[in-house]
């Protein structure tokens, strides 16, 4: 189930947007119609579901804000093998982008989409 985005959580969907589309995501050229949604689960690493505007879902994982323990939290590392599997019989979601640049959403994140079959 998806909520409202938590405040703790927040970010700037408009950069969001702009990373997307400056990475080759499409459907994310405006925030108009881009609608950002929280997963009630995975709170160890937030997870959201963004919509754009032509109806396509993706799922950014990022690190939780604050100080973090080394290697918790390591999207990064989630991001690796997640790739890394896409390419076998595995059903995994097909990995779009990993982003390591806190400034875009406040912590490293990656975006996924539908599952490989």
């Amino acid at each position: 189930p998806v909520t409202e985005v938590r405040s703790n959580h927040k970010f700037d969907q408009h950069k969001l947007c702009q990373y997307l589309t400056h990475h080759g995501v499409s459907g994310f050229d405006s925030p108009e119609g881009v609608a950002v949604k929280q997963f009630s689960h995975g709170q160890s690493n937030p997870s959201f579901m963004i919509s754009s505007a032509d109806g396509k879902q993706y799922t950014v994982r990022k690190q939780p804000p604050g100080k973090l323990l080394a290697g918790a939290h390591a999207v990064d590392r989630e991001y690796t093998v997640m790739t890394a599997l896409n390419s076998t019989n595995v059903p995994v979601p097909r990995t779009q982008l990993y982003c390591d640049d806190a400034s875009v959403l406040g912590s490293p994140f990656f975006v996924y989409g539908k599952y490989v079959t």
